[in-house]
């Protein structure tokens, strides 16, 4: 009987997995879509003097509300890029930088958000990095200075991320 039902069961996977297909054939074109990345890039100012250490990419995935067979895809990708920004760099002036430099480019401010010193185990109070994310007509761009929190101060001359998604405000 347990065996029986063992095969029922594989077999309404299996038959699921077929008809789905995993969800694997509405992925976006990984190469087209970092390519664009890639030149979002390209027009987001440098900040002065800062040396890019590494990029990575990661995968954004689309799912439906499902109950057993979800149909989710890879509807994008963020790129990361990291900078080591010169000695003696504070954290706002990197934010001030791009605040200053990314609106007459067409670059609207779609958020920012204030980090303590200490953050996550404290949450208020002073000092402080801001986080600040800016959008075009669909294409997102943050910038990340969380690495400057180092335990319950903020460095200067730290590392500041770059968050690049060409596609990340677009809906399906």
């Amino acid at each position: 009987m347990k065996v029986a039902l063992a095969v029922i069961v594989l077999a309404v996977l299996t038959a699921g997995l077929v008809l789905h297909g995993g969800g694997s054939g509405d992925d976006v074109d990984r190469a087209a879509y970092l390519g664009e990345n890639a030149e979002v890039l390209a027009h987001v100012p440098p900040y002065p003097g800062a040396r890019r250490v590494s990029v990575r990419h990661e995968p954004t995935y689309y799912a439906q509300d499902c109950l057993i067979f979800c149909d989710s895809f890879i509807d994008g990708y963020i790129t990361h890029v990291t900078f080591r920004s010169p000695a003696g760099t504070t954290a706002a002036e990197i934010t001030c930088f791009f605040e200053r430099r990314l609106p007459p480019l067409g670059w609207r401010r779609a958020f920012w958000r204030n980090f303590p010193a200490g953050w996550p185990h404290r949450t208020t109070g002073k000092p402080l990095v801001k986080n600040v994310g800016f959008n075009s007509i669909d294409a997102g761009v943050d910038i990340d200075l969380m690495p400057f929190i180092q335990g319950d101060r903020i460095v200067r001359g730290g590392r500041f991320i770059v968050h690049v998604n060409h596609g990340g405000y677009r809906s399906r």
